[in-house]
């Protein structure tokens, strides 16, 4: 039988920037107790899990997982608990998941075009580009 545990945040988004997706993200990237660079990615790697993932909608933003194992369950619940609720909110994370000009080739800035990048962006575009999303 699985072990479900989730948290689920209001966040209605005030513009259309993607802020509210952009600190979902940001909250993964470490917390308080758990500095370390990407926790929830090392987490799926080592965890007995059945589900792990976050989530931003229009209005909220949720962390679940779920898992059959007690100890993992623990285990999980202590992690997610800290990153929840005490994230890290790196600024170099931020520059990494949110969205950012660059320059196309970065060892020529005056002959190259400037370039939206950004794990959000990128995320959102390929969402976007998709007919069944």
């Amino acid at each position: 039988m699985d072990n479900v545990w989730a948290v689920l945040f209001r966040t209605p988004p005030d513009d259309s920037t993607g802020k509210p997706h952009i600190l979902e993200h940001l909250t993964t990237c470490g917390s308080k107790n758990y500095p370390c660079r990407d926790p929830f990615f090392n987490m799926m790697k080592r965890s007995l899990n059945s589900y792990m993932n976050a989530w931003t909608g229009s209005d909220f933003t949720m962390y679940p997982f779920s898992t059959t194992n007690a100890k993992d369950y623990e285990n999980l619940l202590r992690v997610y608990t800290d990153f929840s609720f005490f994230p890290k909110m790196d600024y170099y994370d931020f520059r990494q998941e949110g969205h950012r000009l660059e320059f196309e080739n970065p060892e020529d800035p005056d002959l190259s075009n400037l370039v939206v990048k950004g794990v959000v962006f990128n995320e959102m575009k390929g969402v976007v580009s998709s007919p069944n999303e």
